[in-house]
């Protein structure tokens, strides 16, 4: 009768090992289902985002490029106007002429009118010494479609300068927004610990013979895809949104100044006025755009690098929720 109970007891305490084994399996992969699953679609939002801030800022780097090229442009076109009014104005102060006609001072005469009035006397060629009155009007056209040709440059330095500060405004914004925030981390901080309770049991349950080789090929599976996590890093999603946001800032702040710059140097008061003053804002819009696309570029790239850092996690996510399937 003794021999009877002891052999109860034992079957009893196999069995109830063997079962406590097997439910701690159970759980554990249970456990891991709840705390990993759904990561994916968090991630993908992030990459997503990620994606679209590379093509807002990107599209800032090419308006900002624009104005950059556009300026330098009015710069050359500026200096070719510089060139034709000094041509111009140099008859200004031409002396007498040998027939001892007086001293002509083209500043108080219309160019065009003074040509046509008194070309055909000669004057003109003995003062300015031998160019037609043809010539002249040609020059003064010229000049004015210079004129006119750099107003427009200026025109499109500053609309894409306003462009270019609206994008990068817009990717400081996403940037700043696209980060894992603390439930993702923690939600990831979960998994882990889930994993490595997984392991705990399956191990346990394998030194006991208690659990199926099923189960065991099931719990290896979701321990091999979900242990990714643990050396996934998800600052370095972060730090990129961080440089992005930093970068579209700058890029924001530099833009801004240069439009309303470029403005105010292709504004009739300032062009009709003192052009050392229109040469030295011409100059300073276009050393803004410059920066302002040098931050622009900037930004796209931490975007784009972003989004390969997500992608990594994606991947782990993507792995660890078919494993649980």
């Amino acid at each position: 009768m003794k021999f009877l109970i002891v052999a109860l007891m034992g079957v009893t305490f196999v069995t109830g090992a063997y079962a406590a084994d097997v439910a701690a399996l159970d759980v554990s992969i249970a456990a891991v289902r709840a705390a990993c699953n759904g990561l994916s679609g968090q991630m993908g939002e992030l990459k997503r985002m990620a994606g679209i801030n590379t093509a807002v800022t990107g599209a800032g780097t090419l308006a900002s490029g624009g104005a950059t090229a556009a300026g330098i442009v009015k710069s050359s076109v500026d200096k070719q106007a510089d060139e034709i009014e000094n041509w111009l104005n140099q008859y200004m102060t031409q002396p007498t002429n040998i027939s001892g006609n007086p001293k002509i001072n083209l500043a108080n005469i219309n160019r065009e009118e003074f040509a046509i009035t008194v070309g055909d006397s000669g004057v003109v060629g003995a003062v300015i010494g031998g160019t037609t009155n043809s010539e002249i009007i040609a020059k003064q056209r010229e000049l004015d479609e210079k004129k006119q040709q750099s107003k427009t440059l200026g025109n499109v330095r500053t609309g894409l300068l306003a462009t270019g500060t609206v994008a990068n405004i817009a990717g400081a914004v996403i940037s700043g927004k696209n980060r894992t925030q603390g439930g993702l981390g923690a939600q990831i901080n979960d998994c882990i610990d889930a994993v490595r309770a997984l392991e705990t049991a399956k191990m346990q349950a394998h030194v006991a013979g208690t659990a199926t080789s099923d189960k065991i090929v099931l719990a290896d599976n979701i321990i091999s895809a979900c242990g990714g996590y643990k050396t996934a890093d998800l600052s370095v999603v972060d730090n990129r949104a961080k440089g992005a946001t930093i970068s579209s800032g700058i890029g924001a702040a530099t833009g801004l100044i240069g439009t309303i710059t470029s403005g105010v140097a292709n504004s009739k008061p300032i062009r009709d006025g003192d052009q050392q003053r229109e040469k030295n804002l011409n100059t300073a819009s276009n050393v803004l755009s410059g920066a302002t696309t040098a931050a622009s570029l900037t930004a796209t790239i931490f975007n784009a690098t972003q989004i390969n850092a997500v992608k990594n996690l994606v991947q782990i996510a993507d792995q660890c929720e078919g494993a649980l399937r």
